[in-house]
């Protein structure tokens, strides 16, 4: 789709004059009159859709496919657009969450419930890697490693606790401090190996609190790192 600008266009985003049409709705396709960009969507189904978070990515290696979250009666599934026929196809059956795309395996790993899967884009198999705490399910998402054997996660300890926390029922106003030294939400890698052989390569800084976890794709819990500043 040389020469083309691709839009992911979600039910929350604010469609220009020009480009919706009677109904108020953007169609499908439209020449974009300030920039002459052709534009295309790519969540052609109901519902309301939602690409990945800005730092996951939702392709593949071979670029034929793009995976994206979407609504159904019955909650949150994953949904994959074939980038050259537009076709979309529903990928999961289950809610998900810490969505990410293991570009040349051609699956997607997510936890659901307590439990992380992997679900191949083609034919939709679908194996449990491996079941984890309930507290580590108060994470930031998964990302994995350069050769695809290893998924890797964040969590806050005590952050359930942190969350529950409620004002109390006299209505009086309460102030208290946000008493949180988070620097680093999310916990990425390198994904063409420059973090060789494997080992995860975080983003400058992170909180003291927060614990790293490994876990193999085969299903074995590899440990957890210790508490550290990375630098």
């Amino acid at each position: 789709m040389r020469g083309m600008l691709l839009l992911f266009l979600l039910a929350f985003g604010t469609l220009s004059v020009a480009a919706a049409d009677e109904g108020g709705y953007a169609p499908d396709e439209w020449v974009d009159e300030a920039t002459g960009h052709r534009v295309i969507r790519l969540s052609r189904r109901e519902g309301g859709n939602a690409t990945f978070y800005f730092h996951q990515n939702p392709f593949t290696a071979k670029g034929d496919k793009m995976l994206f979250s979407g609504g159904t009666p019955e909650g949150g599934r994953l949904f994959a657009v074939d980038l050259k026929t537009l076709e979309v196809e529903q990928v999961t059956d289950r809610p998900s969450k810490f969505d990410v795309v293991a570009r040349k395996r051609h699956e997607v790993f997510y936890l659901s419930g307590q439990t992380v899967h992997a679900t191949h884009l083609d034919s939709h198999n679908t194996r449990r890697i491996v079941t984890i705490p309930e507290e580590w399910t108060c994470g930031t998402g998964f990302t994995i490693n350069a050769d695809e054997t290893l998924l890797a996660g964040a969590y806050m300890e005590g952050q359930a606790e942190y969350l529950e926390r409620t004002p109390g029922e006299s209505g009086d106003e309460i102030r208290y401090p946000l008493d949180r030294n988070e620097w680093c939400g999310h916990f990425n890698v390198s994904r063409d190996g420059a973090d060789a052989p494997g080992g995860p390569k975080a983003y400058p800084r992170t909180l003291e609190s927060r614990r790293f976890l490994r876990l193999s794709v085969f299903g074995a819990i590899r440990g957890l790192m210790p508490p550290a500043r990375l630098t």
